[in-house]
């Protein structure tokens, strides 16, 4: 996961690296171009970099007890046709997110609310 924001005419970079897996439930009728879909993840967080002014700082979570990234992106899919055999969806809407860290002496949750989108050729 990448993530690009200014705070006080800085840029700053965040990159979160992980391992886990995506599901994508989508349902299409005969002829429907539109329909509603969902995507959830299931991520274990491995280790990031922090980056702003020209100054770089990675982390890990190697002394962590649990880690976790949960996502949920739901919202209208549109299905374009490409040719006989290739299709391309494109959909957008609310993403919620959870990252959970739990270390031996305290824990964390974060939870993130934006508007999301995904793309997908078939």
């Amino acid at each position: 996961m990448l993530e690009t924001q200014t705070i006080s005419n800085v840029k700053v970079n965040s990159t979160l690296n992980s391992a886990g897996f995506n599901l994508n439930a989508i349902e299409f009728k005969d002829g429907n171009v539109v329909v509603f879909f969902a995507n959830y993840t299931f991520n274990i967080l491995l280790d990031g970099q922090i980056s702003a002014g020209g100054m770089s700082l990675g982390y890990t979570f190697s002394d962590a007890d649990f880690i976790s990234y949960i996502g949920l992106l739901f919202g209208p899919l549109y299905r374009n046709k490409l040719d006989n055999e290739r299709t391309f969806y494109y959909g957008f809407g609310p993403s919620i997110q959870e990252i959970a860290v739990a270390f031996p002496s305290e824990a964390m949750v974060h939870f993130l609310y934006y508007l999301d989108w995904a793309l997908i050729l078939e």
